[in-house]
C-alpha cells in the first residue's frame, strides 16, 4: 500500500481500474495458508502495468513515489504562458477522478540495495531467468521476470526493469498475456530500452553540437 498499489495512479486516462492487495476486499474468509502464498506474491494480488511501472520507478530513485502523468507542459499558443504544476495536477485529478499524493517511502538502504541487486542478479548472473536476453546488451538492466497465474489457460508473462542500473533514468513494464512466463516478454522490453538510449544519446548530440556552434567552438 506504500507503494500505492491498490489505488490508481491518477493519470489523465479516462477508465483507470485500482489493484488489488490480496486479503483486501474478497468478501470472503481469509485462509492463514494464503497470507504465505501473498507474501511471495501469489494469491490474489492484481495489479495494473502502470502501477507497476511506478513502483519499479520508486524503487529506482531510492523511495520517491511520484505522480504519473503523460503531459509534460501546457503552454498558450503563442508561447508566452504555461500552465503552473498545480494547476496540472488540478486538471489530471478533475479528469482521474484521483488525488494522487506524492510521498518518499522510507526505505532503510539496506533493504534497497538488497532488492535492487536482486533484480540486477536477474539479468548479469548465471542463471538469472533474464540474463539469456541481457547478457549482451550495453544497458545494465535491473529487472524482475514474472508469471502470473490466470487460474485457467497459459499464465501471462510479466517483465518490469529500470536502468541504466547506478544510474536510473527509465522504468519499463511489460505483460504478453497468455506469454507462459516472464523471460519471454524480456524480450520485448530489450529493444524499448535499447531505442530509449539511443534517442537519448542522439539528442544529447545533437544539444552539445548546438551548443558548440552557439559558443563558437569546435570540436
Amino acid at each position: 500500500k506504500l507503494f500505492g498499489l491498490n489505488k490508481k495512479t491518477g493519470i489523465e486516462l479516462y477508465g483507470e481500474k485500482e489493484g488489488q492487495i490480496a486479503g483486501d476486499n474478497l468478501n470472503r474468509t481469509w485462509q492463514f495458508g494464503e497470507t504465505l502464498s501473498a507474501a511471495i506474491g501469489q494469491s490474489e494480488n492484481a495489479y495494473t502495468p502502470i502501477e507497476l511501472a511506478n513502483y519499479i520507478a520508486t524503487l529506482a530513485n531510492g523511495g520517491k513515489l511520484n505522480k504519473v502523468s503523460i503531459v509534460k507542459s501546457v503552454k498558450s499558443e503563442d508561447n508566452t504562458k504555461e500552465l503552473t504544476v498545480e494547476e496540472l495536477n488540478k486538471i489530471s485529478t478533475e479528469i482521474s477522478g484521483e488525488e494522487f499524493e506524492e510521498r518518499t517511502i522510507d526505505i532503510g538502504d539496506d533493504i534497497l540495495n538488497a532488492v535492487k541487486q536482486g533484480m540486477l542478479s536477474v539479468t548479469t548472473e548465471t542463471g538469472g531467468t533474464a540474463n539469456i536476453v541481457f547478457k549482451n546488451s550495453d544497458i545494465q538492466v535491473a529487472g524482475k521476470t514474472g508469471t502470473s497465474q490466470l487460474g485457467i489457460g497459459v499464465e501471462n508473462g510479466l517483465f518490469v526493469g529500470f536502468a541504466p542500473y547506478d544510474n536510473p533514468k527509465i522504468a519499463v513494464v511489460a505483460i504478453i498475456e497468455h506469454g507462459d512466463e516472464g523471460t519471454y516478454t524480456a524480450n520485448v522490453v530489450k529493444p524499448i530500452m535499447e531505442e530509449y538510449f539511443k534517442i537519448s544519446n542522439e539528442n544529447s548530440a545533437n544539444e552539445k553540437a548546438q551548443n558548440a556552434v552557439k559558443s563558437t567552438f569546435g570540436y
